[in-house]
């Protein structure tokens, strides 16, 4: 006696096993659904990650070197962007004789060497010039604010402070002029700043190039009116430096090599009576007698 099945007898729907086709149709839609579902796989988002890293990295890049680029071109920016005094906002909580330290360079400066071997160790605030007079103590030294290399403490935050506030006793002038008429206020020996004043001979110029190769750490490109006329000399440094790279090192050592710049910069159209001793703190004073 052949028994049915446990569905049929109580009149159940018997459930039967789908055929290869219904499987066959089953998988094709799963693999279209499949197919239209996001991919989650770590190097799917590994992929899209480095896109977006790459997408911030340019942007970044880009604002940086347009703001370099309007510096450099002495277009008027917003004060909270001001290049002149990037360490104003420096936090007056940081401790004496912090070894926190920052150098802050002009885009039109070019660097040949490391410069840290020519800093003084001993130096709060040590700055380049645009005429060097032999002795880096020498307030006479004519400074330029392109290149300066700061240790971060109390005496050089008060500094950054008192020259911002210096800048509307001197409406009109150039920050770089106003600390030229600071350098000899009394209160900057008060607060026992180290001020020291970089020889061009390392931290050259167009306005006082320096004057041996084997020497000289980084050139800039002050003294100099006109985009035109800066490039020209610009193209025309590099020239000589790679001449003077490729002699033999013997050759480098025993020949004092030196630059042909500058040739359309004009260092009297920048500081006319840059060779004159009068200070400029008498010149200010003079203006304002007029």
């Amino acid at each position: 006696m052949r028994l049915k099945p446990f569905s049929a007898q109580r009149g159940l729907p018997c459930h039967r096993r789908p055929s290869p086709t219904t499987i066959r149709r089953r998988s094709r839609a799963g693999k279209s659904l499949f197919v239209m579902l996001p991919d989650f796989s770590s190097a799917a988002f590994l992929r899209r990650s480095l896109i977006v890293l790459s997408f911030f990295a340019a942007a970044t890049l880009s604002c940086f070197v347009l703001y370099k680029a309007a510096d450099s071109a002495g277009l008027r920016l917003p004060e909270l962007f001001d290049p002149s005094f990037r360490l104003r906002y420096v936090s007056p909580s940081v401790a004496d004789d912090s070894t926190a330290m920052s150098s802050t360079p002009d885009a039109d400066i070019m660097w040949f060497r490391d410069p840290f071997p020519r800093f003084y160790l001993d130096a709060d605030f040590q700055i380049a010039c645009d005429q060097f007079l032999g002795s880096s103590y020498d307030l006479e030294n004519r400074p330029n604010g392109g290149f300066s290399f700061v240790r971060s403490n109390n005496r050089s935050i008060e500094l950054y402070k008192f020259w911002h506030s210096s800048r509307e006793v001197y409406p009109g002038y150039h920050d770089q002029d106003v600390l030229n008429i600071i350098k000899y206020d009394a209160f900057l020996i008060d607060i026992e700043l180290k001020m020291r004043f970089l020889n061009t001979a390392n931290f050259g110029g167009f306005c006082e190039p320096s004057k041996d190769l084997n020497q000289v750490c980084t050139m800039h490109a002050n003294c100099c009116v006109g985009m035109g006329n800066k490039v020209h000399d610009l193209k025309v440094m590099l020239e000589d430096w790679k001449q003077y790279t490729s002699l033999p090192p013997s050759l480098k050592r025993s020949s004092i090599s030196s630059w042909r710049v500058p040739q359309n910069c004009s260092i009297e159209s920048i500081h006319p009576s840059i060779h004159h001793s009068e200070s400029p703190q008498k010149s200010v004073e003079q203006a304002g007698e007029d």
